[in-house]
């Protein structure tokens, strides 16, 4: 019940909050807004926080300025929360999720290195309980929060890396070379005859347009009014392209934008 009750003590201090964005998830609260008008809210948050208890750490704390770094507002806000990282562009995330496109590829790199760290003690173990953990926990289990929340598709290096590093731990595993056609079986769901070790740059389009499709209703009632992903288009044109121009999928479920790739010939 602790999640619960933290988030009915400070739901009234949330509530006052006059930011244009007010997006809080426990203790992570993002605001933004004209930065006098957060630099308010900070105030706002500072006392009503101490009041009961809580207190702001400066240090976790992020800034991110569109424009004006020297405004008034900035420098209050930097004034009441000392050592307060001022990010870039390429730094920008939320809840792990990169904000920006410039942001994409060091939120995957470090995913990336995150999983070649695990795979690489694999070997460690018997060979069933390797391919257990690497289909279970290690491949898309890893990945697919990403994939779901961002334009990962703009980042190919990176989803290559990543599908090497699949690759390389079954051939590991395995203890045998695996080839082009090998990996392209071995990488379909299971129901359709592959391990379902998933390929990130397969995978990285439909799971953005089920998730798009998913939270379409959700991002509606946020905003007021009906909104479409600025990245939508360009996914669904690609999805068209992978699946053989199948018609759109009315459903939201991952597994029914991923069918069509599944089933068509891989395109050279």
């Amino acid at each position: 019940m602790a999640p619960a009750l933290y988030c009915l003590v400070t739901q009234p201090i949330i509530a006052d909050l006059k930011s244009h964005l007010n997006a809080a998830y426990l203790d992570d609260e993002s605001l933004a807004d004209e930065a006098a008008v957060v630099a308010t809210d900070v105030k706002v948050i500072l006392a009503k926080s101490s009041a009961i208890g809580l207190q702001l750490n400066p240090a976790k704390c992020e800034l991110y300025v569109l424009d004006n770094p020297d405004s008034e507002g900035v420098a209050e806000i930097e004034r009441l929360l000392p050592g307060i990282q001022t990010l870039k562009s390429s730094e920008l995330e939320l809840l792990g999720a990169p904000l920006t496109v410039d942001a994409l590829p060091a939120a995957l790199d470090a995913k990336v290195a995150q999983i070649r760290r695990l795979a690489d003690r694999l070997p460690l173990l018997k060979s069933h309980a390797a391919l257990f953990l690497l289909k279970n926990c290690l491949s898309m289990p890893k990945m697919v929060y990403l994939l779901r929340c961002v334009p990962s598709w703009k980042a190919p290096i990176q989803l290559a890396s990543f599908d090497s590093v699949m690759r390389e731990a079954l051939e590991s595993i395995s203890n045998g070379a695996i080839d082009d056609s090998a990996w392209a079986q071995a990488s379909l769901p299971v129901a359709r005859g592959g391990l379902g070790i998933r390929s990130a740059q397969q995978l990285s389009v439909p799971a953005f347009l089920a998730s798009v499709a998913s939270t379409a209703n959700l991002v509606t009632a946020i905003l007021g009014t009906p909104q479409e992903d600025p990245d939508k288009p360009e996914a669904l044109a690609l999805w068209l392209v992978m699946s053989n121009s199948s018609p759109e999928p009315p459903s939201n479920l991952q597994r029914e934008w991923d069918r069509p790739w599944t089933i068509c010939p891989h395109p050279s």
